[in-house]
């Protein structure tokens, strides 16, 4: 159903995604600052290998045929799905820290010590 770029893109994001989930343990049950600072940059790293693959596999999609749209469509979303749960997964981080994730545009979201949100950002 993919190429085998595709599929090796989807095989490295997932075996990446594996990799993150091993990371939580140390942050959550010690409280470890450093193991949660780690998780937070293991995030960013996957966020921005997310959009290199994504652009490659749109740059592929030129030389494909029409009935391969679907296999596009799918490949992309378990890109974005896979990206998500390595957010969630990395919620922990931000719990650990006493931050809170606001997320916006740019691969470095701003945060926040919790309780100290402008209003701005409360409105």
């Amino acid at each position: 159903m993919f190429r085998k770029e595709d599929e090796a893109d989807l095989s490295a994001f997932l075996a990446r995604v594996l990799e993150n989930l091993k990371l939580p343990t140390s942050a959550f049950m010690a409280g470890d600052p450093r193991s949660a600072q780690h998780l937070i940059a293991a995030k960013r790293q996957l966020n921005a290998i997310e959009r290199t693959t994504g652009r490659g596999h749109l740059a592929r999609l030129e030389t494909r045929e029409p009935g391969e749209l679907e296999a596009s469509s799918l490949h992309l979303a378990i890109l974005r799905d896979l990206r998500r749960v390595n957010s969630h997964v990395s919620s922990i981080a931000y719990d650990v820290l006493g931050l809170v994730d606001t997320p916006e545009s740019g691969d470095e979201p701003p945060m926040h010590r919790v309780g100290q949100i402008t209003s701005a950002t409360n409105e």
